[in-house]
This record gives C-alpha cells, structure tokens and sequence, in this order.
C-alpha cells in the first residue's frame, strides 16, 4: 500500500489554476509547489447559547507542528478526487452535507521556513456550524490526538493578545471531556490574522448574513 507521500496532488498556480501536472506529496514539499487543502472550522454551538470554535490538536507524529492545535479539520486534495468531506469524514467521523458548510474563501500560506518541507498551500476554507456534542466526534487516532475548544469570544481575545491564557475544553477518545488552560503558543503560529479571520467569518455567518466579505488577498471562489 502506497504512503501519504506516495499520494499524487494537483500542482496550481498560485492564482488557483491548475498547471495541468500532478507530483508525489513528497516532491511537492520538497521543492515547494503550489497544492489544495480542504481546511473546515466547525463551530458548535452549546446549550448555554455561546458558540465555541474547535481546534484540533496534531498528533506527536505529525511532520508538521506536531502537538499543536490547528484547523478543526483539514487535508491535501488527492489527483482527482472531488469529495469534499472525505478528509473531515476520516478525522473527525463526522459528516456534513453540502447545505451544511459555508465558504469562506481560499486562503494562500506560503511556508518556506524549513527548507526540508517548503509548504505552498492553497487553504479553499469553510465552516461548519453545529450543535453536535463534543462526544459525536470520532477521532482518527494517527492523526487527531484531541479536540479543544475556546469560546468565540476567548478565542479572539487569545489570538490577538488581549488575554495570555484562555478556559477551554478538551476531548479525548480515551479519557473524559476536562477543563484546560489554552495560551497562544499552543496554536500553530500564523502571521497573517487567519484565526481572527476565521473567527469574523463564523460571527457574520451566526449573525445571518449568507455571505462573507471577501478577505484581502485571498481567492473568492472555491477550486474543487
């Protein structure tokens, strides 16, 4: 059975346009092409009426920023494929239909910090707001070591430096939902205010508003 670095992935342009060629996840890390990831926020929102964004955190295992927490759920899209939801289906064993999510737009992140995984990502990015419980979700245990949790209202505090350490809760397959304290340098670090972005595109969706503004510098219209 062929690894994930095996896995065939669509090269784009940075535009969001494919170049019509394919590479092996590995070579595409190695000299950094331009690639499609599916990345999905879930909001859930609880009995007390707060609506509370979800991180993952990333397994030890992981190449990339193993332990942190990251994006509900995400994953690279496979030569060919057209479902949406098969990564989030895989990780989270939940899945949404396609009424279910909003777009938000297509973010470009563009690491080339670590010379030894040059990481040109294509993020085409949704949310999913809900009002599963934490205890619905199935973790794919190679790659998902937890869910946690932070309010709307915490978790913007936190990524833009108003509060140092946050209350959160996490969930584990194997152990009992519990209280934790989340600070910053426990999220995978960004420079470009995607998490408050996210986190103003999942307010206007609660708010009603079937549209978000389109972000500055990011694609408005999905590739897949």
């Amino acid at each position: 059975m062929p690894s994930a670095e095996d896995e065939l992935l669509q090269v784009y342009f940075p535009s969001g346009l494919p170049t019509g060629h394919a590479s092996t996840r590995s070579r595409i890390h190695e000299i950094g092409l331009w690639h499609l990831t599916l990345q999905f926020w879930i909001v859930r929102r609880s009995r007390d009426g707060s609506h509370r964004l979800l991180f993952q955190e990333r397994h030890l295992s992981q190449q990339a920023w193993p332990g942190k927490l990251d994006t509900t759920s995400a994953g690279h899209v496979l030569q060919g494929e057209t479902d949406l939801f098969r990564e989030l289906e895989e990780e989270l064993g939940v899945r949404p239909s396609a009424n279910d999510v909003s777009f938000v737009g297509v973010r470009r992140w563009d690491d080339a910090a670590d010379p030894n995984m040059i990481d040109r990502e294509l993020h085409q990015t949704y949310i999913w707001i809900n009002d599963l419980p934490l205890d619905a979700y199935r973790l794919q245990p190679d790659e998902v070591t937890a869910l946690v949790e932070l309010t709307l209202s915490d978790a913007e505090a936190l990524v833009t430096d108003k509060s140092h350490a946050v209350p959160g809760v996490r969930y584990e397959m194997s152990e009992a939902q519990r209280s934790v304290t989340v600070r910053k340098d426990m999220l995978v670090p960004v420079v470009d205010g995607y998490y408050l972005k996210v986190i103003d595109a999942a307010r206007r969706r609660i708010a009603g508003e079937s549209e978000t503004e389109i972000i500055h510098g990011w694609l408005p219209n999905p590739i897949l």
